[in-house]
Order: structure tokens, then C-alpha cells, then sequence
């Protein structure tokens, strides 16, 4: 039971994290990358009928992973790495 409520926990700070970032940065989800990236998901799971595969995930779902990869390809891009 432990393992779930810290498994939950991590959760929602990493979503706290990308709603934060994705706010102070003004990255926002795009109707051409959310449709680009649909299409991708959509067929990598096997399904032609995008309208079929959005209904069954979910459009907020959906979202949420859009910003999660335009957050994490935004800290990719201006992470700076040090080695000691």
C-alpha cells in the first residue's frame, strides 16, 4: 500500500513540475503537435481511426502527454551538462 501512495506522490509532483515549467516557459500544445502526435500514438498502438483511439485514451489525457514531451524536449534543449 506504502509503494502506491509514494508511486502517486511522485505523480503528481512530476505533474506540478511540467505545469509549472510549461507556464513560466509559455509552452503550450499546439493543434498541429497535438494532431501530429496523435496520429503517431494512434498508429503505434494499431489503430487507423484517430477519432476512435482519442475517444478511447482521452483528450486530456492526450494533452497531458503532449506537454509532458514538449516540457522534457524543452529541458533537453537548454540542460546544461558539467562534468567534474
Amino acid at each position: 500500500m506504502l509503494k502506491y501512495r509514494i508511486y502517486a506522490c511522485n505523480i503528481v509532483k512530476q505533474l506540478l513540475a511540467v505545469e509549472a515549467i510549461s507556464e513560466t516557459e509559455n509552452l503550450t500544445v499546439t493543434d498541429e503537435y497535438y494532431n501530429s502526435y496523435l496520429e503517431e500514438y494512434a498508429y503505434a498502438y494499431g489503430y487507423d481511426d484517430l477519432e476512435e483511439f482519442e475517444s478511447l485514451v482521452g483528450k486530456e489525457t492526450l494533452q497531458q502527454s503532449c506537454k509532458n514531451q514538449i516540457v522534457g524536449e524543452f529541458l533537453i534543449q537548454n540542460s546544461v551538462v558539467t562534468l567534474k
